[in-house]
């Protein structure tokens, strides 16, 4: 937490200021109180709000996460899109983050593990059950209640169906936590909360990012991401068989968090560490690498796009000639 700072507001909506918990670069979050409960109240930055329809956007988002009914997502009790500020506010958790515990801790231990593991795959299936993509999921948007982990932080979210706020190229979220299509300019659909759901569960498990670090560059993390595997030889056999399917390459192979957690549930197979020496790559189904593969979609795509222009112009042709005739 910080100290309010000379021009911080002292009342948004209902709620009085406090403090500070932080800022980025979707909003400033401040925590607040009106008396009965304390809430985390992000101010919605004035660059995100330039015209109605994106106020339109993320007050349709925010209508939709008030239907996500899970005690592992931090609940919104209250928000004004079409005020000046901006602003949504949330139930204040009161833990740190995953980021922060590991960091100062270490690894969790694998029971500690498994309870995050199904609290927090729970979060990110009951968000992805009402059409919502949460987009940030990352170490750092997870805290850790007495009661679980709770995922924070919608800023960035956005419907299934929605307008995307990266339409002019630049890349919404931290490279590290990242999935493969993202890079290549595929749809954004739940599938990339699935892959950073993995890397998260990972980080977890073993203290470091799969993928690199978050201030590492986006050309590094970009390559390592689409081109090779994680190192998982410090992974229970039961932690590979949760993580590893979030982690393929391919969206449309990848795993969805409610199929892992079910088998979180199912339990373990064994126990036992995997040597680095067995560790195989994570796509080992497919004959050819993600990244073949993601070329020849793409001129597959730009040949049927081709071809398709050359039939219509051929047809608006002979209709031409027709009528002339």
């Amino acid at each position: 937490m910080e100290r309010l700072r000379a021009g911080d507001p002292e009342q948004i909506g209902p709620w009085q200021i406090i403090n500070r918990l932080g800022s980025g670069g979707m909003g400033i979050v401040y925590m607040g109180t009106n008396g009965t409960r304390a809430a985390a109240i992000k101010v919605v930055r004035d660059f995100l709000l330039e015209d109605p329809a994106s106020r339109t956007r993320i007050a349709r988002e925010v209508e939709t996460l008030q239907r996500v009914k899970s005690e592992f997502v931090a609940e919104i009790v209250g928000s004004d899109v079409n005020g000046n500020p901006a602003w949504i506010a949330t139930d204040y958790v009161d833990g740190p983050s995953l980021k922060t515990l590991v960091e100062k801790e270490g690894p969790l231990r694998h029971d500690e593990w498994v309870a995050f593991a199904k609290g927090f795959l729970s979060a990110v299936a009951a968000v992805h059950s009402v059409g919502v993509v949460h987009r940030d999921i990352k170490p750092s948007n997870i805290l850790l209640a007495k009661t679980g982990p709770k995922l924070i932080d919608f800023g960035i979210s956005f419907v299934n169906d929605a307008t995307s706020l990266t339409g002019t190229g630049m890349v919404a979220g931290t490279p590290a936590w990242l999935a493969p299509e993202q890079f290549l300019g595929r749809e954004i659909t739940t599938a990339v909360d699935n892959f950073a759901a993995g890397s998260t569960l990972m980080f977890a498990a073993t203290g470091r990012t799969p993928w690199g670090a978050d201030d590492s560059s986006v050309g590094a993390v970009m390559h390592t991401i689409l081109v090779e595997e994680p190192d998982l030889s410090a992974l229970t056999e039961f932690q590979i068989e949760i993580i590893t399917p979030l982690l393929l390459k391919d969206a449309q192979s990848r795993k969805t968090a409610s199929q892992m957690l079910k088998k979180l549930n199912d339990g373990p197979k064994s126990l036992g560490v995997r040597s680095k020496k067995e560790t195989k790559p994570l796509d080992k189904e497919f004959e050819n690498s993600f990244l073949d593969k993601a070329r020849k979609q793409d001129l597959d795509q730009k040949r049927a796009k081709l071809e398709a222009e050359e039939k219509r112009l051929s047809d608006e042709k002979l209709a031409k000639e027709r009528e002339e005739a």
